[in-house]
């Protein structure tokens, strides 16, 4: 199995190994001879690995839940604000438990730990340097390697449908694309053209109301609460590519790796200071005028303001430092750049991944992503930043294979039409069966989140979700405040 690889590379490089692997991993090595033990997570943090400490032992696994002998969670009252804030849990210690940092290794003798960084996100020790086509057709053409049927993850947007083209590319016969059509939110004409195009055996399944039923099954293969509402479609297109394969590629990463976010243009051009006049802060979706460079960053990425949060959450709770001091440490002088390694460090890992992960395990799905491969973070990394914004050099190796149309479509993403899905009683009726807000919530804001929600407001109905998914998550496990 490919786990004899790792064997044989340790007795050959030691603790240098993880740095000669390329994919997704979380492994352990017991090395018999010296009582040493080395755990290593990939550089990204694709995968899990999570441990405690206590009395001089070591406990780790991939999932909190094996750990249960040995750990409780216990939720502190800055944790339920950052968690209000971004929607995860970001950092190395939650709940009062240990998360390997991605792109770390962890040597374990006796009795002492020593946890240390093995190489950066962009730094392969291959010692080769990839044109950026050619690092995405080497990727794709590792990851095609099974002995089970390779699928893929198709939206139709830019990211997947270029993975699926570059599967074509290198040889993928029988191809079977997955997607999934939300009720309110379809891109899945735009999936279809890209299939009939590429000659795909293209799966659909519809998504409505009637999904967020699944929240507290859902929730229940989470070991943290996960307030990003794609996780239920994730699961949804998980379970249906099941159906038909074990493995699928998907376009995740690209994004971060080549600036496709808005925000990193704000940041571009307003980040070191300047300020916006006022007709695009609006259209930005910003409410306050007159702020600090992180406090307006945190207007584009927090989805509670720090007004918002202090309402919603129960006394209790109250008063924990705003998340904003996340933002204050970013050396804002040094750009785009510093943002994208902010969200490697948070965003990427800890929702983006780790739904993908959570999501597809459950279904028992792999799911692999050439563009988090090193050598296309590391082709990526040496184009500078005018070049890469809003994903130019994609949309330039998309041309080469499919239609302009279907390659140059602006940016979607999953918005779940939250409003229209948690109004007419539904929100409420899902917040009784989760029993009710205590002791996390204040129940008179919850009640103002609901019935804003009836009334159309996104922002709301968006609170309103991250609250019932953590109540969703909360309820499976007995969760200990402070």
């Amino acid at each position: 199995s490919d786990g004899e690889v790792i064997v044989h590379l340790y007795e050959e490089a030691g603790e240098a190994l993880a740095g000669r692997l390329r994919g997704m991993f979380a492994l352990a090595v017991w090395d018999q001879n010296r009582s040493r033990l080395l755990l290593a997570r990939d550089r990204l943090g694709m995968k899990p690995l999570v441990y405690v400490e206590k009395g001089g032992a070591l406990w780790f696994a991939s999932e909190a839940k094996a750990l249960a002998d040995v750990w409780r969670p216990r939720l502190q009252p800055a944790e339920l604000r950052r968690y209000l804030s971004y929607g995860y849990l970001p950092g190395n210690q939650v709940l009062g438990l240990n998360r390997l940092p991605p792109g770390h290794r962890l040597i374990w003798e006796g009795g002492a730990t020593r946890l240390e960084p093995y190489g950066a996100v962009s730094s392969p020790e291959t010692g080769r340097s990839l044109k950026l086509e050619e690092a995405l057709g080497e990727a794709v053409r590792l990851r095609l390697v099974a002995d089970v049927p390779v699928g893929s993850f198709l939206s139709g947007g830019l990211d997947s449908s270029l993975v699926t083209a570059l599967m074509r590319q290198e040889g993928a016969r029988d191809l079977h694309s997955f997607s999934i059509a939300v009720q309110g939110m379809d891109e899945t004409p735009w999936a279809r053209r890209v299939s009939d195009h590429l000659g795909t055996l293209h799966h659909e399944r519809e998504v409505g109301p009637a999904m967020l039923e699944q929240l507290p099954e859902a929730m229940a293969h989470l070991d943290e609460p996960l307030g990003d509402p794609a996780y239920l479609p994730n699961l949804e297109l998980a379970r249906l590519a099941r159906e038909q394969v074990k493995v699928c590629l998907s376009g995740d990463g690209a994004d971060e790796a080549f600036l496709g976010y808005r925000r990193y243009a704000w940041i571009a051009k307003y980040g070191k200071g300047e300020m916006p006049f006022k007709g695009l802060w609006r259209r930005l979706g910003l409410r306050r005028w007159g702020l600090s460079p992180a406090a307006r960053y945190g207007e584009i990425l927090f989805l509670c303001s720090d007004a918002e949060a202090e309402t919603l959450l129960a006394p209790g709770f109250r008063g924990a430092p705003s998340p904003c001091r996340d933002l204050e440490a970013i050396p804002w002088r040094e750009g785009v750049r510093a943002f994208q390694a902010f969200d490697y460090g948070t965003y990427l890992p800890e929702d983006i991944l780790a739904k993908v992960d959570r999501s597809s395990m459950a279904a028992s799905l792999e799911v692999r992503s050439p563009f988090l491969d090193p050598e296309v973070q590391a082709a990526a990394a040496a184009l500078p930043v005018r070049r890469l914004m809003g994903k130019a050099p994609l949309k330039e190796i998309a041309r080469r294979y499919l239609p302009p149309a279907l390659g140059d479509r602006p940016k979607q993403g999953v918005d779940l039409p939250l409003a229209a899905w948690l109004g007419q009683g539904r929100g409420q009726k899902l917040l009784d069966r989760l029993g009710g807000p205590s002791p996390w919530f204040c129940t008179a804001a919850l009640k103002s989140l609901l019935e804003r929600t009836e009334r159309g407001d996104a922002r709301a109905a968006l609170q309103l979700y991250m609250v019932l998914a953590f109540l969703g998550w909360a309820r499976g496990r007995a969760i200990l405040a402070g």
